[in-house]
């Protein structure tokens, strides 16, 4: 998806995440696993992205981003990244807990750092 489409539809929806497809490429899961630090106890982590694809670039917008490597690796919130660098955090999410933000309309991701649609939701209390 274009960059210009990407934030068209940020302003159109605007209390909204993405949900981006990990498992398009092999290389990208492989390069995210072999990039991440150990992973803390409250599911916080560092990552170094040495892949020249632009999975993490192209998709640091201002919205909460999650990206999903499928069942072997899950899905991960993207907290930050530094296009230049090729450095972030990153926090793992359980796909249960996920849907259950989504069910309940949760558009504040806002703890443990990263983008918040919306400073009005509940998740993470």
């Amino acid at each position: 998806m274009a960059w210009n489409a990407q934030i068209a539809r940020q302003n159109y929806y605007q209390n909204m995440i993405w949900v981006i497809d990990g498992t398009r490429t092999e290389f990208d899961r492989y390069n995210f696993r072999m990039g991440l630090s150990k992973v803390s106890e409250n599911g916080l982590a560092s990552f170094s992205w040495h892949s020249r694809s632009k999975l993490f670039a192209r998709w640091w917008v201002s919205k909460p981003v999650f990206i999903d490597f499928g069942p072997d690796f899950g899905i991960w919130r993207v907290l930050r990244f530094d296009p230049t660098q090729k450095r972030g955090v990153v926090a793992y999410t359980h796909k249960e807990k996920l849907v259950e933000w989504i069910t309940n309309g949760t558009t504040d991701f806002s703890f443990n750092g990263g983008p918040a649609s919306d400073k009005s939701g509940t998740a993470g209390q």
